[in-house]
């Protein structure tokens, strides 16, 4: 029966309106910004999980755009000592280095910590030694401005990842809970 009323295979989720079928799909933002465009704190300091990744990378040169001066690039891998940086031959390990590099070159004070957000203790230990130190305040936000304009398509969950995001999620959920008085959630 349905194949009478749908003559192509779908690949998408589709919902039955006004006896139209409607797919979700990703369609650009058009007109004025909905708001002020975010401005980031100088005085601050901006936490990004999986920091020394390429998303983490893009997202830390995103902020320091809008004015981010101090940034904690956080990630389950360690960094080798500053002082060996230039005789670093790792192919994985060097455009890290030159990423933090490059952001220092731009003014940022970067802090790469080793840190696995999915570990309570790794994490309150990091605020203790922040806190010992005299270290500025972590501001966090836990969504990215949209327009209510944009639709999305579904994520598809993917076997391969269940564990890893599972844990990452859980873990961002502790620390909500854990920053919840000591972070301030917005940017500005």
């Amino acid at each position: 029966a349905l194949s009478r009323v749908l003559p192509t295979l779908a690949k998408d989720i589709l919902v039955l309106r006004d006896g139209e079928f409607l797919a979700r799909a990703m369609v650009p933002i058009t007109g004025q910004p909905v708001r002020e465009p975010l401005r980031c704190r100088a005085d601050a300091a901006y936490l990004i999980t999986g920091g020394m990744g390429a998303l983490g990378v893009l997202m830390a040169n995103w902020l320091a755009d809008r004015g981010a001066r101090r940034l904690i690039l956080a990630g389950r891998s360690t960094l080798p000592p500053r002082r060996n940086w230039d005789s670093t031959t790792d192919p994985d390990v060097q455009p890290k280095i030159q990423a933090i590099r490059a952001l220092e070159r731009r003014g940022i004070s970067v802090d790469a910590v080793a840190l696995d957000i999915g570990s309570p203790d790794a994490v309150q230990a990091l605020l203790a030694r922040r806190d010992r130190d005299g270290a500025p305040q972590i501001r966090v936000s836990s969504t990215l401005p949209a327009s209510p304009r944009a639709r999305f398509s579904p994520i598809r969950p993917m076997p391969a990842c269940n564990e890893s995001c599972g844990r990452r999620s859980q873990g961002l959920k502790r620390c909500t809970r854990l920053f919840r008085r000591r972070i301030s959630t917005s940017f500005s």
